[in-house]
């Protein structure tokens, strides 16, 4: 899949923002846009929740009636629904 437009959910009590640089530069380096936020867009093809479970149940209600996936990145130290931890970002 093509992604052209990603959007980034974070929760503001978590240290995340090293984690979205890396995200953003990614995606750029991919001629992808990316956007920030909890309010979801038209044409999105993919949200990234940053926090925990309850950002990652956030991300989920907000994309409930369409077909977008989410990608976990667990920022805190228990998370079962973010598979993906922090320090792993920086392997991309």
């Amino acid at each position: 899949m093509d992604f052209e437009l990603v959007r980034i959910l974070a929760n503001p009590k978590k240290d995340y923002k090293k984690v979205i640089e890396q995200i953003k530069s990614f995606f750029l380096r991919a001629n992808v846009k990316t956007v920030f936020g909890e309010t979801p867009r038209a044409g999105e093809d993919l949200v990234i929740s940053l926090g925990g479970d309850g950002t990652m149940l956030k991300a989920a209600r907000s994309v409930i009636d369409k077909d977008v996936p989410i990608l976990g990145i667990n920022l805190g130290n228990l998370g079962f629904l973010a598979d993906i931890k922090a320090e792993d970002t920086e392997n991309s």
